[in-house]
């Protein structure tokens, strides 16, 4: 089965579950790096850092990305990210899809621009290449509309059109409430109802790794059918974990991103003034996820809170508000796990700091 791999395109043919091998590249690759000019051709799409040896001289030897030879990776699951070493069949299905151009270096869906010069993205795809089918849409309880609005940025996963303007629209009433200066905050949103797939720290269960009652397990079963675990996502999608284990803490949740010098000026001024006793051992910027310490901030811009506990009961899912500084969250991709919110060109961006427009 061929795939579309053309950026912004819709989803496969067929509309079924992707096999890594019939990946096609977009342009040869020689059997060197695939960073490699071709003689006479077009510059082939560099290796992302941190790849898996293995994997990269096998994809580099064979256009075909016939690479049924290789192991999957020790744990099943991750990409390898900072090792020289790594090997595994998702690891080579992300390799693949990173080259075809399905997904950018981030293991991100591209995002391209369409005739009216609109943002759009490929096909939703995990970080490892896997493609979301038909049967998987029907799990989740998705329809082709909605991602096709997901892959326009019209309305994150969970939200119909007009619930998201009405979302975007009360969050900056409630910042100006606060007394900022709306158009000087930029506003994002992570997490799996923006990008569909979660990051690598939530991998898909494995029938190995899956916890729980029998139903959580017959209904791991019902999904994958008789695929084999290699052509299962590598990450949970959007909604993922609920539908298996039918526990509504479960459920995605809106994760939303400020960053704003101002904002952190007077969420620090009131931490200043917070007893020792009440900080216990915090510290005002997390040292782990680099954002304000989320009580202050929920005292400091209450509109703000009250704001997200009116949206938590309206559409029945957590919505989170994380403090960042006005250059946003740091760059961890090299650090730890690789896990990392910094600004890329790729985010789900509500507004950028400096407009007055949603970006």
């Amino acid at each position: 089965m061929k795939i579309d791999v053309k950026r912004g395109g819709g989803p496969p043919a067929s509309f079924r579950s992707p096999s890594f091998q019939s990946l096609r590249p977009v342009q040869p690759i020689g059997r060197g790096l695939a960073s490699t000019p071709q003689a006479g051709g077009p510059q082939a799409r560099p290796f992302p850092a941190g790849v898996g040896a293995l994997a990269r001289n096998a994809i580099a030897a064979n256009t075909r990305w016939n690479v049924t030879g290789l192991a999957p990776p020790a744990d099943g699951r991750r990409w390898a990210s900072g090792s020289s070493t790594g090997t595994g069949l998702f690891e080579a299905r992300r390799l693949a899809a990173f080259q075809a151009g399905i997904i950018d270096e981030d293991g991100r869906p591209t995002v391209t621009t369409n005739e009216s010069g609109e943002p759009v993205r490929s096909w939703p795809h995990d970080d490892t290449g896997y493609a979301i089918t038909k049967k998987d849409l029907d799990v989740i309880g998705l329809t082709e509309g909605q991602v096709d609005l997901w892959r326009r940025f019209k309305a994150p996963l969970g939200m119909t059109e007009k619930d998201y303007e009405e979302f975007t629209s009360t969050l900056k009433d409630a910042l100006a409430k606060d007394g900022l200066e709306v158009g000087e905050v930029d506003i994002r949103l992570q997490g799996s109802s923006a990008h569909f797939f979660s990051g690598r720290h939530k991998n898909f269960p494995t029938r190995e790794t899956l916890s729980g009652p029998p139903e959580a397990k017959a209904r791991l079963e019902s999904w994958v059918g008789e695929r084999p675990p290699s052509e299962w996502p590598a990450r949970i999608p959007f909604d993922g974990k609920y539908k298996i284990t039918g526990n509504p803490e479960d459920l995605s949740d809106y994760d939303v991103q400020l960053s704003s010098g101002a904002m952190i000026g007077r969420a620090k001024e009131r931490w200043d003034k917070t007893s020792g006793q009440t900080r216990g051992h915090k510290e005002f910027i997390n040292p782990k996820y680099n954002f304000a310490d989320k009580r202050t901030v929920s005292e400091e811009f209450g509109a703000l809170t009250r704001w997200a506990e009116t949206w938590r009961e309206r559409i029945g899912r957590e919505v989170s508000v994380a403090l960042f500084t006005g250059t946003g969250p740091p760059d961890t991709s090299g650090v730890g796990t690789g896990i990392s919110t910094h600004f890329r060109p790729s985010d789900w961006i509500i507004k950028k700091a400096g407009e007055d427009r949603d970006a």
